[in-house]
């Protein structure tokens, strides 16, 4: 099935469509966490859970002869400090790295160091697609904050009072931002995604 974009805590109604056509469908069998362990057995197929966090719902049907089926969906629940694209159904840290406003991006790191440090934290680096599409906000705009461009909005190359145009803290330009409120995605410093090549940033 398709994935599902939730909050913390919310009732999620999974609807199972199975079909057997020399028999029945006898079992659903529901793992929460992708863990291997089927937490809940019932012989309907429609059933209400509540999602604490980020997971993988795991499905498993059984018909009269014993056969067993799997499907997988994402239950998407953006952990606090990201943002939630639900359009595309993922989430992207709301600062540069290290997430925090008003502390300094970490910078000098290799793809490698970043990509698992994503996964320490229980993430992973976006792909280039979801991390344009983050920028133009979903609507194909040419600059996080709009369609033209605002030489003040970022930290960019025309912010010559800035001295030495250095690097400047997460969130420290406040119309440097989406519709969504995901900071500094032009300019300041580049971003690495998924396919080893850094974001040229706008």
């Amino acid at each position: 099935g398709e994935d599902i974009v939730s909050k913390k805590g919310r009732n999620v109604e999974l609807a199972a469509k199975a079909e057997d056509p020399d028999g029945s469908i006898v079992k659903y069998e529901w793992d929460w966490n992708a863990d291997g362990k089927f937490d809940t057995s019932l012989a309907s197929a429609t059933i209400k859970h509540r999602f604490q966090q980020y997971s993988y719902a795991v499905l498993r049907v059984t018909d009269s002869d014993g056969a067993t089926a799997l499907d997988t969906l994402r239950i998407v629940i953006c952990p606090q400090g990201m943002v939630t694209l639900e359009d595309k159904k993922y989430c992207m840290d709301r600062y540069e790295w290290p997430n925090r406003k008003d502390e300094m991006p970490e910078v000098n790191i290799s793809w490698t160091d970043a990509a698992a440090k994503c996964r320490e934290a229980g993430k992973r680096l976006c792909t280039g697609e979801e991390w344009l599409h983050a920028c133009q906000a979903g609507q194909e705009q040419n600059f996080p904050y709009g369609f033209q461009y605002k030489a003040s909005a970022c930290n960019t190359k025309d912010q010559t009072w800035i001295k030495g145009k250095s690097i400047a803290a997460a969130g420290r330009f406040p119309e440097c931002v989406t519709p969504q409120d995901i900071f500094d995605m032009s300019g300041n410093v580049m971003e690495w995604t998924d396919t080893g090549m850094e974001n040229q940033k706008m």
